[in-house]
Parts: C-alpha cells; structure tokens; sequence
C-alpha cells in the first residue's frame, strides 16, 4: 500500500528537499529586506555574505563552514554589533542581533529540525519590522511573509508531489481560518502597554518637518516635499480654505537674517475670548522630532497632556516621534486681550536701527495716519500695488536682506513677505510676530478628512491691535490670493511664469492618479485610526458598550467565542472532509464492478494494494491503468492532504476504464 501512496515527509524524514530549501532560503532574504532601513549597512551586508554562502552551498559551490570556522564567523557577526551599537541592549542593536542570529542559523541549516528553526527565528524577525514602522504597508508585508513562512512549514509536513500553487492556498486557507480568531483577541484581549525599557531611542529616525528657526528659504524648500504632515477629521462642517490657518511656531526675535522661538517657556495667562462658533475636529500627527502640535487657529478646548503657551503654540509633552492623535476645538474669530509686557517688548525687537529707506518708507505712511490700524493698512497696499513676485526660487539676499527684498528684488516666497512685513510692523512701533505652521489642506473625499502635506507649510505675520489683541495678517494673500484660496498645489498647476511645476498635466491620468491617492490615504489613515490607535481606553469604552467592561467577564466571552469559532471551523472540516473521501470510495467501487464483470472479484477482507496487484498479474496489459486508479484512490481516501486535481483525475480514469 505505501509504494502506491505518495510518500510522506515529516520530521523524521529529516533530510532538506533541495527546492524547500532554496524556497525557504529566498522566504528568509524577502522577510529580511525591510530591515535594510532599521540596521546598520554593515550588519545587513554580514546577513547577506551569510545567504549568499548558503546558497552556494546549496548549489554544491561551496561547503558548509565546520565549527571552527563558524565560531569565527559568529565572533565577527556579535563583534560587529559591538561595534556598531556600543551594546546588545536597545531597539536597534536587539534588531541587529536578530538579524545576524538568522545569517548564522543559515549556516548550521543541514536538516529539517534546523529548517525549523529558521522558521520560526524568522517569524520573529518579520515581527520586529513592526517596532519600526506600523503602515499598512508593513502590516502587508508581514501578512506575505508570514504565508511564506507557513508556506515552508507544509513544505517540510506534507507530501511531496502537492505543487507550489496547492501549498499557497493551503496556506492561505490556514491563515483566513485564523483571521477570526485574531480579531477577536484584538478587540476583547486586555492591551498591556509595551515596556519602555530597551527599545532604545527612536528619535534618530529622520522626519521632515518645519524647523526651529526661520530663514527666507526654508520654508520655499520645505514646500517641494509632497510628504503627509497630519490629517484631521472634524465632527462637521470643514472651515473655508482662506480660513485654514494650522498655527505651528512663533517667532519672536531676529538678527537681520534668521529668526527664533521664545527661548523661555510662558504658559497661557490671559483668558482668550473666543467665538460661540466653533469647530471640533481631530488631529492625527506624523513624527517631525518636536515638542510643537498644530491647530486651527486658536483652540478654545485642548486636552489635559497638551499645553498652551502664552503665544498660543500648543505643546506636547516630549518630541513628537512616532504617530500620535488629539481631539481639539477651535475658533477662528477670538480676541487674545491685552499685551502682556514681555510680548511687547520682544515685539518690537530689531537688531538693529533700520536701514534708512525702511524707515522712510514706514514715516510717510504715518503721516498720512498714525493709527496702528492705518499703518497696517497701508503696509499691506504697498505689497499689492508694487511690482512684487510670488517665486519658489528667490534670490539668496546676503546683506540688508530686508531692504533689498522690499526695494530692489521684490521676489520671494511666503517666508520673505511675512518676516519683511514684521520688520515694518516694528518699525512703525506696532508689536509683531512671525507664525509658521500651514495652510489649506486637500480634502479627501474618501476618507471624508483634510490632508495637510508639507508642501502646504507657510508662514504669516500677527500683530497686537489695541481692542483687537493679536491679529493675523497674510501679506502673501496680497501678491497670490489664489495661494491662501486654492492651496499652493492649484496655484503651480495655473501658473506658468514664476511658478510652475514643469511637468505635464495629462487629462485623465491626473485625476486617476489623484483618485487613486485619495484611497490609498483614506485606508493608510483608517488603518491608524481603527487599529494602531486602538488603545487600552478605547477597547474599555467598546466593550462596556457591549456590556463586557470588567475583566472576569472579557475573560469569559474570550474563551466561549474562540471556542464556538473552533467548533465551527472544525464542522466545517469535518463536512467538506468525508465528501471527497466519499466520492472517492464511490469511483473505486465503480472501478471495482467494472473488473467484477470479467470475473475478478474483491474479496470484502482485501486491500486495494494487493488487488491492484493480482488485478495487473490478470489483465497485463492494464497494469498501468489498474495502479494509477488505486494510487489516487489511496490518496484521496488515507493521505493528510492531496492535490486538489487528485479526484477530477480519479474520475476521468475510472470513466475511461475499460477490461
């Protein structure tokens, strides 16, 4: 009976199948690639002189090391760590043990009990990428490694002549049935937060993001990038474009070239009256490194981690590094109150005296009126009316950068209109400050939610008002309005002069592209929100709505929906199991009655291997026939599992059977 069936291969046949081998060598390398970012270059070049080696070996090129040869490779792969990390403790150096530890299995891997072990090790290691990166996209990834991975474990437990295509789908099978299982530990198992020692400091992974300080230039470079900065969904309506303002930085002070933060950190003291009219939305954060957050205007309600300084930046309670979200209420009409004395005094701060053409200029708008209102006013006509430019490639100003931006060049980008209209400000002794943060955002329709990228970074300029308190003011709303009411992207689509992209716009592939980009972002970003963001409180809220608060009874329903789910799958094993097995028996029976009619019965006591065999040594000639039928027949009815083309085989043998 065994010479009909096909062989077996468990773990006691221990030696490697040369194709599950090389399957399982290229499944080791596809797990590993993503690491390529998270450890050193070195580390990832020993992995891959270790894949390499072993693959010569399989390839009978090259033999595998003996052990003195191995524990010299391993003191190089643990020196190399040492040498890269300083340690083996931390975030990035465990990930380069890890890596290095499964070059090194690679090198003992001889049998199936190692095979296993490369498995398994690189299961871990698919699991790691998430400590680095938790997108959609690395959850896909892991998802394929881990059919891979239980790809080669059927490879090593199954019969041999199931085909690659039967072995995905077994595995996919397998992982499908646990899918429920999964959600369900995902949504009632209590969610312990990870600890914090040993994973090191993520704060090296690089972000862009707006900086620290302000410098004509930054912001024109900063705009290139198409990168997501945040998202935020609102409770309703979405506020007009012109009145998309997301507050970011404040600068105070300028040695003529650059500007900086307040250096001392002052919590809000007066009270801001704000608007009844209001909007509630929230706020999900990309890592940029910095403590600042980012809101609409003036938000009349924050959460308790998030603080208020006395300029009104909001922020959090260490550098911003991994994805965060917080609920806000804003308002875009408000009355900041009085200026408190410090404020005035670092509004009206210049390193200087200013150059005399600036002060000319400011002395002959007051004597046409002298009230602050007027001056800004009039500031705000002279950017209008002369012949100024709105470029993402301004000249570099070196020396008098104020002076000659506001009276020989006049080219410059956001940046350059917002600190020269400060200078102004403070020149005509009115209090004043340069904001950055962003503009706009592209609403996506699929995701129902705004997406500010960093090409919509700008900056603008607030100044202190007497009854008003401080008030924003957009210069660059007075050389490009369509910059402030269709977002920066719309404007270098309709310009073709100083702005402009300098590709094509194809019809139709434009809009399937921007389409495309609107769902991919609308699931990137449910994706955080419904899973990554699923946090301790949030389970708490659900299930006590499903009446399942306390941990006795989350405990209960755990183990009683996991069993009820293994029942039914196991039903549904047990029903599709028998039916092949039946069919099987019934074209046996077939092939039987067909050799009955020439007088060879089946004795009821007799095995299909020995009649097969004393049905050739009668019929000679359908030897061939009467074997093949009673391979299959043993397979479909005795193996573990069996190509899915076995009984559409069996049946067309047996129909075409003839004595």
């Amino acid at each position: 009976m065994a010479s009909l069936a096909y062989p077996v291969y468990t773990a006691n046949s221990d030696n490697i199948d040369k194709n599950t081998l090389l399957f399982a060598l290229f499944t080791t390398l596809a797990v590993t690639l993503p690491h390529i970012k998270h450890v050193p270059g070195l580390v990832f070049c020993f992995f891959l002189i270790t894949f390499g080696w072993r693959l010569l070996s399989a390839a009978e090129l090259l033999s595998l090391p003996r052990i003195g040869t191995l524990f010299l490779v391993t003191s190089i792969g643990v020196g190399l760590i040492f040498w890269q990390h300083k340690t083996l403790i931390g975030l990035e150096a465990g990930t380069s043990f890890f890596v290095i530890s499964l070059g090194l299995k690679l090198l003992e891997l001889r049998r199936n009990r190692d095979l296993y072990l490369v498995i398994f090790l690189s299961f871990f290691v698919a699991t790691t990428q998430f400590l680095f990166s938790q997108t959609m996209l690395m959850g896909f990834h892991v998802l394929i490694a881990s059919c891979l991975l239980i790809v080669n474990l059927i490879s090593i437990n199954t019969v041999k002549a199931m085909n690659l295509k039967s072995k995905f789908k077994l595995s996919l099978t397998l992982l499908c049935q646990a899918f429920p299982i999964m959600i369900l530990m995902f949504l009632i198992f209590p969610r312990i937060p990870a600890p914090k020692f040993g994973l090191g400091d993520q704060n090296a992974i690089g972000q862009t993001g707006l900086s620290d300080t302000l410098k004509p230039g930054n912001i024109s470079q900063l705009i290139q990038s198409s990168a997501v900065a945040f998202r935020v969904n609102f409770d309703g309506p979405i506020p007009p474009a012109n009145e998309r303002y997301w507050r970011g930085p404040v600068f105070w002070y300028t040695d003529g070239e650059k500007w900086s933060l307040e250096s001392r950190s002052l919590l809000l003291e007066n009270s801001v009256h704000t608007s009844p009219e209001s909007y509630a939305y929230t706020v999900t954060l990309e890592p940029h490194r910095q403590r600042w957050l980012f809101a609409l205007d003036v938000p009349s309600e924050i959460p308790l981690d998030i603080t208020q300084s006395s300029d009104l930046q909001l922020l959090h309670q260490k550098p911003v590094t991994k994805r965060i979200s917080y609920r806000l209420r804003s308002t875009t009409q408000y009355n900041t109150g009085p200026i408190q004395s410090w404020e005035k005094q670092a509004g009206l701060q210049l390193p200087t005296p200013p150059a005399p053409r600036i002060s000319q200029l400011v002395n002959s708008w007051q004597r046409i009126d002298s009230n602050p209102k007027a001056v800004v006013k009039q500031a705000l006509n002279y950017f209008h009316e002369e012949p100024f430019y709105y470029t993402l490639s301004p000249p570099v100003y070196r020396r008098n950068a104020i002076e000659s931006f506001l009276f020989d060049a006049r080219r410059g980008f956001c940046e350059h209109y917002a600190t020269a209209f400060v200078y102004l400000m403070r020149t005509a002794n009115i209090p004043s400050r340069a904001v950055t943060g962003y503009q706009g955002g592209e609403y996506n329709k699929v995701g129902n939610f705004l997406e500010i990228r960093q090409s919509d970074a700008h900056a603008w300029a607030e100044v202190w008002l007497d009854g008003k308190g401080w008030v924003r003011l957009d210069p660059t709303a007075m050389i490009a309005p369509e910059r402030i009411e269709e977002g920066i992207n719309r404007l270098y689509q309709q310009r073709n002069g100083i702005i402009s992209f300098g590709g094509m716009d194809i019809p139709g592939v434009t809009d399937l592209f921007r389409n495309f980009n609107h769902v991919w972002s609308a699931a990137e970003h449910a994706w955080y929100r419904r899973i990554i963001a699923f946090s301790a409180d949030r389970q708490n809220d659900l299930l006590s709505n499903w009446g399942i608060g306390d941990i006795k009874k989350r405990v209960i329903s755990l183990f009683a929906s996991v069993a009820v789910l293994l029942l039914l799958v196991a039903a549904i094993l047990l029903y599709k199991g028998p039916a092949k097995t039946e069919k099987a028996v019934l074209l046996y029976g077939r092939f039987c009655r067909k050799l009955s009619r020439r007088g060879l019965i089946r004795a009821q006591s007799e095995g299909a291997s020995d009649f097969a065999q004393r049905a050739a040594e009668a019929f000679p000639n359908l030897g061939f026939e009467i074997n093949n039928v009673t391979r299959l027949y043993q397979t479909l009815r005795y193996a573990r599992t069996s190509n899915s083309d076995d009984l559409k085989q069996l049946t067309k043998l047996v129909g075409q059977f003839r004595v």
